[in-house]
């Protein structure tokens, strides 16, 4: 329960929270808040301009960007004030966003003004930006002051120039990555719109499946690490992986299924249970029902346009 806040029904699309106190989440139009208190209590952002911003990047507690579907815009004092660095159509439309520091950034989107696709940069905050490879990313990051990686398609592309020029680095990620975040000096965590989690402790050059996702395509999914350590996964319904060893296994902390459950049987002892549902999943708890686990049985998959549900 959040106190102080009534928040709507619009759909949040970015989170961030650059230490244990200030957050902010933005979604639609003026759907933006702000957090002085480690999310106890929100206080609505007016100044943010109108749009749909899916990007959340602070540099520190006070001074972060905002992106959104060909706009970009810039707060300094905490979201209190925001103010719009460019706009549609001389802005990209962003899938994905990360600033170095208050001047340079990156940007994987579509620039609607001049009809290409691409990697963009910029050296003024978000005011202009400047195509530097054709292809555009939908997860990309900053390693170092020189180096960066993106995801595009299957494959993992490297700068070490500060974004100016790009060279293929690593492949083999069969399903792709949607979102990806850093676990340490060189370790990489992402995420694919299945919900399959890759992890590389190279840099990005060399990927290992880690976890087979739960979800069905397509799907958005976000990660996340506080540390080196200590990384979530959360995406498809509010379903909650948690890792505590730097990626290498995951735990399902919240199933967030929402599928049709046809039967459900409680053991006598009323702890064990299992629920047979739509589309193959099958549910299971050990504790009365407090928690479910989620299971998606792999059969045949499709027969005549008919799921195999249970």
């Amino acid at each position: 329960t959040v106190l102080g806040s009534d928040f709507g029904t619009d759909p949040f699309y970015a989170v961030a929270f650059p230490d244990l106190l200030h957050g902010y989440i933005t979604g639609n139009n003026d759907d933006a808040w702000r957090s002085t208190d480690g999310g106890v209590t929100w206080i609505q952002m007016t100044t943010i301009p109108g749009g749909s911003w899916y990007h959340l990047d602070f540099l520190t507690p006070t001074t972060g960007f905002a992106g959104a579907n060909g706009a970009c815009c810039a707060t300094t004092n905490g979201g209190v004030n925001w103010v719009l660095r460019s706009g549609y159509p001389a802005c990209p439309i962003l899938y994905s966003m990360d600033f170095r520091d208050s001047q340079v950034g990156l940007v994987g989107g579509y620039h609607a003004g001049l009809g290409q696709d691409g990697i963009w940069k910029t050296t003024d905050g978000g005011i202009t930006w400047t195509r530097k490879h054709p292809s555009a990313s939908n997860a990309l990051i900053w390693m170092s002051s020189q180096a960066a990686v993106a995801s595009i398609g299957t494959e993992i592309y490297r700068s070490t120039d500060a974004g100016e020029s790009w060279s293929f680095f690593g492949g083999g990620i069969t399903t792709g990555l949607i979102r990806m975040a850093r676990a340490g000096e060189t370790v990489l965590v992402g995420v694919s719109v299945k919900g399959d989690i890759w992890r590389s402790s190279d840099g990005g050059a060399n990927w290992s499946s880690v976890f087979d996702g739960l979800g069905d395509l397509p799907d958005s999914w976000g990660v996340s690490f506080s540390d080196a350590q200590h990384g979530w996964v959360v995406g498809h319904h509010g379903i909650l992986l948690e890792t505590a060893d730097g990626g290498l296994t995951w735990s399902l902390r919240n199933s967030g299924s929402s599928v049709q459950i046809y039967e459900l049987k409680m053991r006598d002892d009323l702890l064990f249970g299992l629920a047979a549902c739509n589309n193959g999943y099958v549910l299971r708890t050990t504790n009365g029902g407090v928690f479910w686990e989620t299971q998606k049985l792999e059969v045949t998959g499709q027969i005549f346009g008919r799921d195999e549900s249970l």
